[in-house]
């Protein structure tokens, strides 16, 4: 048995091939599957709803953005376990973004969640609470901006790295971040 180093995890991880777009080259995987992951994200997230708590212990306004990002992420992010389809139309793949000039997925991408119906329902719940809380520190327009700027900065990148799939950990993690600095 091979011990657990990082390193080992590293390749291991690197190794990892996505079948559903047929590539044979090897990808780093950005699921957040493990369990450090899944530890990491309840920590942050619990955190994250306490100081939400503390900084607007009153009761705000009904936040119609995050309403309307958790429908439109919402809805195909759950749909493409029913209809695989749907996340094959909707998610990041580098070669068709690159040479058929699909660039509407940097912005689908967002829907298409990868790592399973947990993960989904995990980020899900991770998009209500940041753009809660973001919709009552920043407003409206300033919440949209700020999550769908770092989505279509960080797809880009991940386009030129070569990384398929998508998931709406971009955006809600840049919008947590602009949360992190406001205080």
């Amino acid at each position: 048995m091979v011990p657990h180093t990082c390193s080992n995890i590293v390749k291991l991880t690197a190794a990892r091939r996505f079948p559903r777009d047929g590539r044979t080259e090897e990808q780093v995987d950005t699921s957040g599957d493990g369990i450090l992951n899944i530890v990491l994200y309840i920590v942050v997230l619990t955190l994250f709803v306490q100081l939400g708590f503390r900084l607007f212990p009153t009761l705000r306004p009904f936040p119609i953005v995050a309403t309307v990002l958790t429908v439109v992420i919402g809805l195909p992010s759950l749909l493409q376990f029913v209809w695989p389809a749907i996340a094959d139309a909707l998610q990041r793949n580098p070669a068709l973004t690159l040479h058929d000039g699909q660039w509407w997925r940097v912005l689908t991408s967002v829907m298409a969640q990868d790592g399973g119906l947990s993960a989904a329902i995990f980020n899900l719940v991770v998009v209500v609470l940041v753009t809660v809380l973001s919709e009552w520190i920043w407003a409206r327009w300033r919440t949209v901006w700020l999550f769908i700027l770092p989505s279509i900065v960080l797809n880009l990148l991940a386009i030129a790295w070569n990384q398929p799939v998508g998931g709406s950990s971009f955006a809600s993690d840049g919008l947590l971040m602009s949360l992190c600095g406001f205080g």
